[in-house]
């Protein structure tokens, strides 16, 4: 992963012990992680969100909405950089948010996008592996 992914549960969990793999932040580099809102981490405030109860768990509709904001956002900045298979994943902790992510960017992109976009929960299991296949 991108050092700075790995920094957070490094200086928090491991005491800045947890190492990197070799020249990983070049391995790791993209076009778009030169500066903004696209670096390689990334947390955004969504100003007047609300969650909702569904089921046991939790989700946001206006976050899944300004997630795919931002792809799309993404995606019309660098077209150069066409290719994002795999690179994009959004993390939530929430079953139910991971379906309303997934309803979300379907809607909005076709069914396609999730060859480009992993979203999950922090806590992967094998069902959520299958799920949107």
């Amino acid at each position: 992963m991108h050092p700075h992914i790995s920094a957070f549960p490094s200086k928090t969990f491991y005491g800045g012990r947890l190492r990197d793999g070799g020249d990983m932040a070049s391995k790791t580099r993209r076009d778009w992680h030169t500066g903004g809102i696209f670096s390689p981490y990334s947390m955004t405030h969504v100003e007047g969100a609300t969650e909702a109860r569904s089921g046991t768990s939790w989700k946001n509709p206006l976050e899944a909405i300004t997630a795919a904001d931002f792809d799309a956002l993404l995606e019309t900045e660098h077209p150069r950089s066409a290719n994002f298979q795999y690179s994009i994943g959004i993390i939530t902790p929430y079953k139910a948010q991971v379906s309303e992510l997934t309803k979300v960017f379907c809607a909005r992109f076709g069914k396609a996008v999730l060859n480009s976009v992993t979203i999950d929960t922090v806590d992967v299991s094998p069902s959520c592996l299958l799920y949107g296949a």
